[in-house]
């Protein structure tokens, strides 16, 4: 609890920062129109009366988070534009060029933040190709992570993308966690549901609770609790795994955890990995799914082939994107590492849990190609 009540005082910390550097750069730049060294009072007041405005306006239609990101990003590169400006200006012995450091601000502005809505809400494919020394059939999996259902789209949009997600042709598919969160109606909840229900991959669809599915707000506020989405799942044909093994065939098994949250937010327990594995076996691969990369070591411990996990976004904003790395909330914040004898996936996930910008990565979805021993 301290650690997020530190956050939200960064948070609004940097906001008023933000905020100040530009009212103070849209008064120069006015200033500049006017062909002034300064505005008047009044009108120095109606520039950040225009401001404030503007901020409150993008906070009511994007959420107040997205406002924050948006305005952060142009307090920042317009203080690196009014340095560069600055510094020409000493070099060159002149006055600072005020007008040029807004525009360039502006501009790159718009370009990073267009980009990141682009990468956010534009989702692909990403294909991963492992070797397995265990005598097993190829395997291709499809990993799906943070949906968030009724964020960058609906339930519509998401069988959108589960027709193109179907044309991988997998073997099975994983569902890694925070498939909604407290945003998500239940028309789509269940909607989405229906639609990942129709999918038939051989080996079965399996689904483990990220932090966001139970919700932290209560079932009055979506209009469904955890009970209620994994009724729906199990009624669609999709596994709901919660500290359990499945095994749709001798030579796979399929671990899903709890999701640590449990442990860390709600004072919870959460089987370990070496309980819940079955025996090493050179017949049998192992797939653990867990919603945050968080326990690598153990996993590797257990005698797992390859763990599963989303939660980070991919980093989801630069320069933040080692942010949950560097803390030690997580030891991975995306792609493939191996430690021992276990592969490491973490993907960024389809969509985003209330920010609308991907600066520092990309909305995917995994597959995961396993070629195994050959006798």
């Amino acid at each position: 609890m301290g650690m997020w009540i530190a956050i939200l005082f960064f948070i609004i910390a940097v906001t008023v920062a933000a905020l100040w550097q530009i009212c103070r750069g849209a008064i120069r730049f006015f200033a500049g129109i006017r062909g002034r060294d300064r505005l008047s009072r009044n009108a120095a007041s109606g520039v950040i009366l225009s401001v404030l405005t503007f901020f409150t306006v993008l906070a009511l239609f994007l959420r107040t988070i997205n406002a924050v990101i948006i305005f952060c990003h142009l307090a920042a590169i317009w203080f690196l534009a009014d340095l560069l400006f600055g510094l020409a200006g000493i070099l060159l012995k002149s006055k600072p060029a005020r007008i040029p450091a807004a525009v360039l601000a502006f501009s790159v502005t718009v370009f990073v933040l267009s980009s990141g809505w682009y990468q956010a809400h534009h989702v692909s494919g990403t294909e991963y190709h492992l070797v397995s020394t265990k005598r097993i059939p190829d395997l291709r999996i499809l990993l799906i992570a943070d949906a968030h259902v009724g964020s960058t789209f609906d339930a519509a949009g998401f069988g959108e993308h589960l027709s193109a997600m179907e044309r991988e042709h997998p073997d099975l598919i994983l569902i890694a966690g925070d498939y909604v969160d407290d945003d998500t109606s239940r028309e789509d909840m269940e909607q989405a549901t229906a639609a990942l229900g129709r999918l038939r991959p051989p080996l079965g669809i399996y689904f483990v609770f990220g932090n966001h599915d139970r919700g932290y707000y209560g079932s009055a506020r979506r209009g469904f609790d955890a009970e209620d989405l994994k009724r729906a799942l199990r009624e669609n044909g999709i596994t709901v795994l919660e500290d359990e093994i499945a095994e749709p065939v001798p030579w796979i098994a399929i671990a899903g955890r709890k999701d640590l949250s449990v442990k860390r937010e709600k004072g919870g327990e959460r089987a370990s990995l070496s309980d819940l594995l079955p025996a090493s076996s050179p017949d049998r691969y192992c797939v653990v799914m867990d919603h945050q990369p968080a326990a690598f070591i153990e996993t590797a411990a257990a005698g797992a082939d390859l763990a599963v996990s989303g939660h980070t976004h991919g980093g989801q904003l630069f320069p933040f994107n080692k942010a949950g790395l560097y803390l030690g909330a997580v030891d991975a914040v995306y792609g493939h590492s191996r430690i021992g004898g276990t592969d490491f996936i973490v993907t960024s996930g389809i969509s985003d849990w209330a920010i609308r910008f991907k600066t520092g990565t990309f909305s995917e979805y995994a597959v995961i190609n396993v070629t195994g021993k050959k006798d």
